[in-house]
């Protein structure tokens, strides 16, 4: 009987060991992997394994003084702890997820280690370090402890029991977005039919140098035009352009102000009243990049002064009051100054990330041979000699329509819709008896923006009223770098603003539509606000033109300046997926379903995506005044499009999510769509 279960337990033992491979370390515990011995002879003095309290078999830890002795009088300790961590399934992203944890949680940078495993990094000095060592795909081992980097990589080996590497591909990229995509500029083609369709962001990234222009309809009264000239060069110069005089493209700096006057009444005891006014200063600012440009009317080529981009913001400035002034000094210029530069770098910001495609067809496309070279020969023609039409647009069909309304943030403050908007530009249009095309290249966009300003001076705040009304046309061919372009452009643009103590909040909202609707009508058949901009010669230079294929390369993700701050990588919720928790910060983005506040003490506020059934991911903050501008019931993110950035956390119950604790871990987006 014993010699058959002898015989057993050995038949057993030679297909255990007929199975085994060194391939296979993953089956052994940490303590396993690396002999005594050779830990001892790495330090150069007896070392002792630890005991292994309240871990697991992935975990061993090693030291110069034995687990029942203590230290002798003057003996340094030195200590090796070993981790081995085995996947279960191949991950390509673990060495940069890895690099990346040790980024945002520790500041340590990592130092790449050939020779060992399929990838390796280090950190440390001649006396210690830690090293990381990944195999396979699945097996991370990594060694710490009071060891130069040869020591520990000699050790690393033998616990591979010298296997080399696998051939697994780790992914060696650890940046959080396509660097070659973002700094990589789009190449335009070499003629007018070969023109390049490029969006706003991507314009922007080919402008090196501008002539600067200054305008008004009612200028700033605090800041010189000295000033306002260098403030938008410094905004221009930290995009990495220049300004100088004669470039063919120009920048124009709208800047107006709209002054307000509030009110404060202070009633005392005795019956006697004091009356104290504030003055607000309401900032208009846009900038609009323009330049020569070829459009086809009815078969005709036309040159004309265009802006392939710009972009407008408005926001206000309330002025100490005198008491104030006195004691602690007039602060007034200095802070309008930084305004109107956040303004300014805010245009600049909106444009750069602005992706918007246009859906007209490219008619150059269809054209004949001959067809081409005609309106190539013509393009370069009238760039090179014509004056630019100064006019309204001639030619011009009924344009297209577009009415913006962008929400409010706080459902309570909204703003009344105007009302009969959109017939109001019909009926206009059809007044103009411009001929009708379809689809039209013209396109008029009316945006308005109304928004509540809290001013915690005086009670109840006000209304400020800001429209921009603009026409664009599509494909227009224009020149930049030496290298054709085409994308649409705006032909002249007009903006009105106006403020409101909220009595009166739906008739002026009534009236200020129409009234803007109807000045901007005049306005296309005036002469246009454009800079002038002399023909000059025009040359082409050597290159391969980009794919013309604008969508593909809008849907590729490019970070915005809030997301490279935290350097984290992009998901959106749809992708979010349990095993993603391991990678640390990441940048979540979803579209806000429901919020849900739970609690007293503090109170908590839950926010859920539409992206994610079963809640797999949500936002939960202990800090819910955070969101306080969407309303007392935070019902004005429902709907609205959010990032969110940080780790994932088991207190943003059911299943974990990412917790808020500082108002710059979230960004909300506006609804107003992007302009092509």
């Amino acid at each position: 009987m014993n010699a058959r279960r002898a015989l057993l337990v050995m038949f057993v033992l030679v297909g255990v060991l007929s199975s085994a491979t060194p391939s296979q370390a993953q089956n052994k515990a940490a303590c396993d992997l690396i002999p005594l011995a050779d830990i001892s002879a790495a330090f150069g003095q007896e070392m002792f394994l630890r005991p292994r309290r309240g871990v697991g078999p992935e975990f061993c830890n090693y030291m110069n003084v034995g687990p029942f002795d203590r230290p002798k009088p003057g003996q340094p300790s030195v200590s090796l702890n070993i981790s081995f961590l085995h996947a279960a399934a191949s991950d390509p992203d673990a060495v940069v997820d890895a690099a990346r944890l040790l980024k945002q949680q520790r500041q340590i940078d990592t130092t790449t280690v050939t020779g060992i495993g399929d990838a390796a990094f280090w950190f440390g000095n001649d006396m210690s370090g830690e090293l990381h060592v990944f195999r396979g795909g699945t097996d991370t081992l990594t060694l710490s402890g009071q060891l130069p980097l040869d020591k520990m990589k000699a050790l690393a080996i033998k616990a591979f029991s010298g296997s080399g590497p696998t051939g697994f591909a780790y992914g060696g990229k650890p940046a959080t977005f396509d660097v070659a995509y973002v700094d990589t500029s789009v190449v335009g083609g070499s003629s007018f039919s070969q023109a390049v369709y490029i969006a706003q962001s991507e314009f922007l990234k080919q402008v090196k140098e501008v002539s600067l222009n200054i305008t008004a309809e009612s200028p700033l009264k605090s800041i010189s035009p000295a000033d306002q000239r260098s403030l938008a060069t410094k905004a221009l110069a930290a995009r990495g352009i220049t300004v100088r005089a004669g470039a063919p493209v120009v920048a124009q700096a709208t800047l107006d102000q709209h002054d307000s006057i509030g009110t404060k009444t202070t009633t005392y005891r005795s019956g006697n009243q004091t009356v104290e006014k504030f003055y607000i200063h309401n900032i208009f600012v846009s900038l609009d990049f323009y330049t020569r440009a070829v459009v086809m009317r009815g078969g005709q080529a036309h040159i004309v002064t265009a802006a392939p981009a710009r972009a407008f913001s408005a926001m206000q400035y309330v002025e100490d009051s005198e008491i104030r002034k006195t004691l602690f000094g007039d602060e007034t210029i200095s802070d309008m100054k930084d305004l109107v530069l956040y303004l300014l770098d805010q245009d600049l910001e909106q444009i750069a990330h602005n992706h918007a495609v246009d859906g007209t067809p490219w008619y150059a496309s269809a054209w004949t041979a001959a067809q081409k070279a005609s309106v190539d020969a013509e393009f370069f023609r009238l760039m090179n000699s014509v004056p630019s039409e100064t006019g309204g647009p001639a030619g011009i069909t009924a344009p297209q329509v577009e009415t913006v309304q962008a929400a409010t943030d706080d459902p309570d403050e909204a703003c009344p819709e105007p009302k009969s908007w959109r017939q109001n530009w019909t009926l206009e249009i059809q007044r103009k008896r411009w001929p009708t095309q379809t689809p039209s290249p013209f396109t008029v966009r009316h945006a308005f923006r109304c928004r509540h300003v809290p001013v915690f001076r005086f009670a109840g705040g006000y209304y400020r009223l800001v429209d921009d009304v603009s026409l664009r046309e599509a494909n227009a061919v224009f020149v930049v770098n030496g290298r054709v372009f085409r994308k649409p452009a705006t032909l002249v643009s007009a903006h009105r603003m106006l403020t409101d103590q909220g009595e009166n909040l739906d008739s002026a909202v009534q009236l200020f539509v129409p009234q803007s609707v109807l000045q901007f009508s005049g306005l296309i058949e005036g002469t246009l606000n454009v800079p002038a901009i002399a023909p000059g010669a025009v040359r082409i230079t050597a290159g391969t033109a980009s794919p013309d294929n604008p969508t593909a390369r809008a849907a590729k993700h490019e970070p915005d300046t809030w997301e490279r701050t935290w350097n984290a990588p992009f998901y959106t919720v749809s992708q979010y997926n349990p095993t993603l928790a391991r990678k640390g910060r990441m940048v979540l983005e979803g579209i806000v379903a429901s919020v849900k506040t739970e609690g007293n003490t503090p109170p908590w506020l839950r926010i859920y995506f539409k992206e994610a059934p079963g809640n797999v991911v949500n936002l939960c903050t202990p800090s819910p005044d955070i969101f306080g501008e969407f309303g007392s019931d935070y019902r004005g993110l429902i709907g609205r499009t959010l990032k969110v950035a940080g780790d994932i956390d088991g207190l943003c119950i059911p299943n974990g999510g990412i917790r808020v604790v500082q108002s710059n871990q979230v960004y909300v987006y506006g609804t107003e769509p992007a302009v092509p």
